[in-house]
């Protein structure tokens, strides 16, 4: 049985070893990483499809999340952006905040760029329409480490404990800092992949200052009434879908159509004040808008 198919295979490669040869090199293009982006361009869908409040109006127009079409940079991609015109490169760096970060880091913390933005919207637009809105938590998590940061931190790591006291707020983190002497080693209590692990800082600084070189960002969870779900895909992160969220959202809450019948395309981040900010790729979202 097995020379049999041993035999097969044999003369398979023999008689296709060119075709394989295309495959196998094909794989590597498009496999291979590259220190880049490629953006292949822009469009829209409406934010009713991402987010859904229990019992909300139907709306008769519709608000939609203008977005960049972003592929990983690979040899082939790469490559390709040479030869297509629509397709152009984007720096890794120009994404980073240091130079150690890799892709995997700046991608984790577009991930939690997308929870802050929808967790402010769903805050603007509760309060904004004086329905029922209750914090249940505030978690911290690291989104940032300094480049003169002496720490094991990840990107991603969720704040526990800092030398050994709870943290549920960015103040509390900061007030630490008051209690702690340049080059002392803090302990940090982190849940890091899943994991409850035990990570250290070293505390540096002068007389006036002292950092432990890590930012950390609060992501809240809230209980509402009606009840909101978010379905947003695993391929799409950052934060600029914030304000067009925060309308679909105070939309289906309140009785006046906002849309008026029509169809509505927009982008900006929203801060939990519902101050709306600056975004990225602003070309690629107006005519994907188009």
């Amino acid at each position: 049985m097995f020379n049999k198919i041993y035999s097969k295979v044999k003369e398979f490669i023999h008689d296709e070893w060119k075709f394989i040869l295309f495959v196998l090199l094909l794989c590597f293009l498009y496999l291979y990483p590259v220190d880049c982006y490629v953006t292949v361009g822009g469009g829209i869908f409406s934010a009713a499809d991402r987010v859904t409040v229990e019992g909300g109006q139907k709306e008769k127009g519709s608000f939609n999340l203008s977005y960049v079409s972003q592929l990983k940079g690979t040899l082939g991609t790469y490559l390709l952006s040479y030869i297509i015109p629509s397709y152009e490169r984007e720096d890794v760096d120009d994404y980073r905040y240091n130079d150690s970060e890799s892709v995997d880091d700046i991608e984790l913390r577009n991930e939690l760029l997308l929870k802050d933005a929808s967790n402010n919207a769903i805050y603007v637009a509760y309060t904004n329409a004086n329905k029922e809105i209750t914090l249940l938590k505030n978690d911290l998590y690291v989104y940032n480490i300094a480049q003169k940061a002496v720490t094991d931190l990840e990107i991603g790591d969720k704040i526990l404990k800092v030398n050994g006291k709870k943290v549920d707020d960015v103040d509390k983190i900061i007030d630490s800092l008051d209690e702690i002497e340049i080059n002392e080693v803090v302990s940090i209590e982190v849940l890091s992949d899943g994991k409850k692990v035990t990570k250290t800082a070293t505390a540096y600084g002068d007389k006036n200052k002292v950092y432990l070189g890590f930012s950390v960002m609060a992501s809240q969870e809230y209980k509402t009434k009606p009840s909101v779900e978010y379905k947003f895909k695993e391929q799409e992160y950052g934060p600029s879908g914030g304000l067009m969220t925060a309308l679909e959202i105070y939309n289906q809450l309140t009785k006046k159509d906002l849309t008026g019948g029509k169809k509505i395309a927009g982008t900006g981040t929203i801060s939990r004040d519902g101050v709306v900010g600056e975004i990225d790729g602003i070309k690629y979202k107006l005519s994907g808008a188009v």
